[in-house]
């Protein structure tokens, strides 16, 4: 708009009028609104922070220069001339200048909204809290300090639902000195640094491991676990920096996220009291806490993953929750600490307001509030669609895991609790829209009552109708950020003015304990097994007759546990011994032959056979002559010769018989006999064993593991089946997987000391027997198993049992001994990073 008189306004610096009434009025989230009254027009201006500070230089003296210095000490903001420029035409334009009327034109309904000086959007209900009066004279000066106070918490947290305690002594006590914040924009860039190191060089690792933890985990143990640590320790984190940067911490307890889920909180009171600087102090210790917590996860995750203990899932858990808590803390575009601290940086502590209302204005069509830089308007309403967006598929997420969780572990029922969530949820935001309308009515009616009390029914009305001005905002920063000076609190503990003799006294004992000998003992998980086990099979095809001990027995070694059918077994041991008693006789029979009785026959016969063959010889002989003589014919006489022969080969027949028989058998014959029987005694004897294996018997000395045998009777088992299973559980064997980077602590015959988590309270005790010569690799690096024997004469120890297991080492330095993960991770890991 241009200006009246004709006359430039940086040409005389400006000054406000002194009979104007000046109402200053929070708005939603605490941001500064001042309302501007002319009495002689009887409009009302609205004017947010960084307005009011400007027109709090206009004193007719100050000058456009010390005014854009002013301004960008407190706002970090760099002013250029034409906004100082458009500005004060702005204010002249209305009248508020001492010497300038207002220009007729600035009534006129509906002029352009980029034009200076047109009217603005009038104050709408759900900007304004409360009303305090504040008179021209009460004004804060420019520089005093109290211009930029960013009004009450720029995080709109629901109250404690259940407050355990005050923190304040504690936590001012933890922020004393100044140390705790101070550490942390020191020690987290390095820390950081070393953890994305660490992930970039081990991404496989992370990303198994991930997968391996992950499975096992519920909902709960998720939600459980990060209200434990990361929820925890950020909150007293949080806690300790407000005491440090001078905010009130009255109240720790329990705070209802959704109406559902308990986390840990704090109230915070007094933010509206601190300055720019330690507002950036809060907001930003907070980030650079979870950020601190997420790398300091990481870190030890990479440290203590090769000893294999649980202690690296935990780190590991802590890295994905702490993650995740500092992507929320950070984001900008939800309520938490990132946007806090844009806000700040900004000089906007109403930022999502403006943008949420550039936006709608923007959609609607309706004229903007008054910008000192109309360009941010595009940028505030991006930033609002952006806001509106991620929040929306923030939620979306939320509730798709959530069906899908539920769907898949509790079926039709998940999908009855979802529906059920999701009504209460509905229910919930129904509810806060209806409470939030009805604080904003409220608001309207106590803003409108404190009018009235002032200007009468009447002009009050007017003025929230005719509420014109600019809610500032949108500028961005000009610089880098100024220096963090931390407020001391009124209650905040001081320092006593002693000499710190305690703390000398305390480095000192700590020194010592550091050189005490330690007797270092290094371990890893482990697993338990029987001194010797050993399994009861079928021997042979058959049923299950009898059971005589039905399991989870102690029994010596050749006690039968069992007996199967033997009926075709004994018949075969019947018929094999009839066999043998036949064929044992007939070799005693060969073995008794001659008897005097065969050989004395022999002879007979053989004497017979002679003397026979002598008559019929002589007879032949004398029929000889006679034939030659004629007297006889010459058959009679082959008669005779016929049987004279055959009488000598009956003769030589006896001589080989008494021969034969003074002989005896063959022995071929009596070995074959022989062999006869002995084939079937071994036959009698096979069949014996099989009948034997009809018996199912203890193989050593043991235990009967396996239960409920009784239920075997009947049972029908081919040859090779398993019965049953006997371990010796008096001594047991232990494998215990210790990481190759300690294996030269271990030696044989070392003591072991172990606990299983059947039984947590009792260690065990026992020796190291042997260390196997190769490295297997494990799901956290490269072990060596190490086989130790515990005694275990009242069997707690069973077969499969885990737990941890714990070898002795050398004595060494308590130091040494607590910082060997530390020595070797700088001194392979950060050294692997070295090019």
């Amino acid at each position: 708009m241009p200006n009246p008189s004709g006359k430039s306004p940086l040409d005389g610096w400006p000054r406000l009028r002194d009979d104007l009434t000046i109402l200053e009025t929070r708005g939603r989230m605490g941001a500064l609104v001042v309302l501007v009254t002319d009495p002689i027009s009887g409009e009302t201006y609205e004017f947010g922070a960084e307005e009011w500070f400007l027109l709090q230089t206009f004193d007719g003296l100050t000058g456009a220069d010390q005014a854009i210095q002013q301004f960008a000490a407190e706002f970090a903001i760099e002013l250029s001339y034409e906004d100082i420029d458009s500005f004060v035409d702005s204010v002249m334009g209305w009248g508020l200048i001492e010497g300038f009327e207002p220009v007729e034109a600035v009534v006129e309904p509906a002029p352009a909204p980029d034009e200076a000086g047109s009217p603005r959007a009038p104050l709408e209900g759900d900007q304004v809290e409360d009303i305090l009066p504040l008179s021209a004279a009460a004004r804060h000066p420019p520089g005093d300090g109290k211009a930029n106070r960013m009004g009450a918490s720029s995080l709109d947290e629901p109250p404690l639902s259940w407050v355990w305690f005050d923190p304040s002594a504690l936590f001012g006590l933890l922020g004393s000195r100044g140390l705790f914040l101070r550490s942390l924009f020191y020690v987290v860039p390095l820390l950081t640094a070393t953890g994305f190191f660490a992930l970039v060089n081990n991404v496989q690792p992370f990303l198994a491991d991930f997968a391996r933890f992950r499975a096992p985990l519920s909902l709960f143990h998720n939600l459980l676990f990060s209200m434990i640590t990361v929820n925890l320790l950020t909150q007293i984190a949080r806690g300790i920096i407000c005491r440090q940067v001078g905010a009130g911490v009255p109240e720790f307890g329990i705070r209802m996220m959704i109406g559902l889920i308990p986390r840990f909180g704090v109230r915070v009171v007094g933010e509206d009291d601190l300055d720019r600087d330690n507002l950036i102090g809060l907001h930003g210790g907070t980030v650079l806490s979870r950020l601190g917590l997420l790398a300091f996860a990481l870190t030890f995750w990479l440290i203590t993953r090769p000893s294999g203990t649980g202690l690296s899932s935990i780190f590991l858990l802590l890295t994905v929750v702490s993650g995740i808590s500092f992507f929320l803390t950070i984001n900008p575009l939800i309520n938490g600490s990132g946007y806090s601290l844009l806000s700040v940086l900004l000089g906007s502590p109403d930022l999502r307001q403006r943008a949420n209302r550039a936006l709608m204005c923007k959609l609607t069509g309706r004229p903007l509030p008054y910008n000192l830089r109309d360009s941010n308007r595009a940028a505030l309403s991006a930033y609002a669609l952006a806001s509106m967006l991620f929040l929306f598929l923030l939620f979306g997420l939320i509730l798709l895991f959530a069906a899908e969780w539920l769907e898949f572990n509790f079926s039709g029922t998940g999908v009855v609790i979802f529906l059920v969530l999701a009504g209460f949820l509905a229910v919930r935001f129904s509810s806060k829209l209806k409470e939030r309308k009805a604080n904003m009515n409220q608001k309207k009616a106590d803003m409108q009552q404190a009018l009235e009390a002032r200007f009468g029914p009447e002009r009050a009305e007017q003025i929230i109708q005719q509420v014109r001005g600019g809610g500032g905002g949108g500028l961005q920063s000009g610089g880098p950020l100024p220096p963090i000076e931390h407020e001391e609190s009124a209650d905040a503990p001081q320092p006593s003015g002693r000499r710190p003799w305690k703390r000398y006294v305390a480095l000192l004992a700590l020194f010592l304990v550091a050189l005490l000998p330690y007797p270092f003992e290094t371990g890893g998980p482990l697993q338990v097994l029987p001194s010797d086990r050993q399994e009861i099979y079928a021997e042979i095809e058959s049923f299950v007759a009898e059971v005589l001990h039905v399991g989870n027995e102690s029994l010596v070694a050749g006690t039968v546990v069992a007996t199967l059918s033997s009926s075709e077994q004994q018949n075969d041991i019947l018929t094999t011994k009839a066999k043998l008693l036949e064929q044992t006789a007939h070799l005693q029979e060969l073995l008794n032959t001659p008897t005097a009785e065969d050989l004395a026959l022999a002879q007979q016969r053989l004497q017979t056979t002679e003397v026979r063959a002598k008559f019929s010889r002589e007879s032949a002989n004398r029929l000889h002559q006679l034939y030659k003589s004629g007297d006889v014919s010459l058959d009679k006489y082959e008669d005779a010769k016929r049987k004279s022969e055959i009488d000598r080969l009956e003769t030589l027949e006896e001589k080989a018989n008494l021969a034969r028989i003074e002989s005896g058998p063959h022995p071929q014959e009596i070995e074959a006999a022989r062999y006869e029987v002995q084939r079937l005694e071994e036959q009698q004897r096979f069949y014996q064993s099989e009948l034997d294996r009809t018996q199912l018997i203890m193989p050593i000395d043991g235990r009967l593991v396996t239960e409920n045998l009784h239920h075997m009777v009947g049972k029908y088992l081919d040859k090779g089946d398993l019965y049953a299973t006997v371990e010796n559980d008096r001594m047991v064997r232990v494998l215990i997987d210790v990481p190759q980077s300690d294996i030269s602590e271990v030696a044989k015959n070392s003591t072991v000391r172990l606990k299983s988590w059947a039984y947590p309270e009792r260690i065990f005790e026992g020796v190291v027997l042997d260390i196997a010569p190769v490295v297997t690799e494990a799901s956290f690096g490269g072990v060596i198993t190490v086989t130790a024997q515990i005694d275990n004469p009242d069997g707690l120890l069973k077969s499969g049992m885990t737990g941890y297991g714990k070898i002795e080492g050398e004595t060494k330095m308590v130091f040494i001994a607590f910082t060997r993960a530390f020595v070797r991770f700088f001194r392979i890991e950060m050294w692997s990073w070295i090019p």
